[in-house]
This record gives structure tokens, C-alpha cells and sequence, in this order.
């Protein structure tokens, strides 16, 4: 049975956080604080991202979460980093390393 990883991290160590769509078989809104240093991300929620259909006859598309984007300025504000916000549909940033 896998049992998740727990990790203390320096927040001084975070300059920016992020919310982005990484698209796969099915597309995530991931968000995601980041090093000053080096531009790691540390991967803190997984959200389904909303519909952002522009009208109603437009195709959908994927849209930031409002979960998302709550918890990327909530993070921001907490431990005072840049809030780089919503970057659309993107590649995942490289990960902290264990």
C-alpha cells in the first residue's frame, strides 16, 4: 500500500506560484508554488479544470478551476511571493526534487 510522502520546505525558498492546464487524456488544473531558484515547482492540488466556453455556440474549452485560482492568490498572499497566475494550457514545470 503506497503511503504518502511528507516534506518540510522553507518557504523562503518559493519567489512565485502558478496555476496552469497540463492537457493529457484528461486535462488537469494544477497549481503549484515555485523556486526562486532553479524554477521548481512543488505540485500542491490536482483540480479538474472548469469549461470556458466563450459563448454557447463556441467549442469548450478548459478554463482555471475557481478552486484554483482562489488557492494560487491565497498562496501568493500567505507567504508573500509573486503571483505569476493562470498560464493557460502548459507543460508541467520541472519538480522538487526528493
Amino acid at each position: 500500500m503506497f503511503q504518502p510522502k511528507q516534506r518540510s520546505y522553507a518557504l523562503e525558498m518559493f519567489g512565485s506560484d502558478q496555476s496552469y492546464i497540463l492537457q493529457a487524456r484528461s486535462p488537469i488544473n494544477r497549481v503549484e508554488p515555485v523556486t526562486k531558484n532553479g524554477g521548481e515547482a512543488l505540485l500542491v492540488a490536482v483540480l479538474n479544470p472548469s469549461n470556458a466556453a466563450s459563448s454557447f455556440i463556441s467549442l469548450p474549452k478548459e478554463g482555471e478551476n475557481k478552486n484554483a485560482e482562489h488557492l494560487q492568490q491565497e498562496i501568493a498572499f500567505r507567504i508573500g511571493v509573486a503571483g505569476r497566475g493562470f498560464l493557460g494550457n502548459t507543460m508541467f514545470a520541472a519538480q522538487l526534487k526528493d
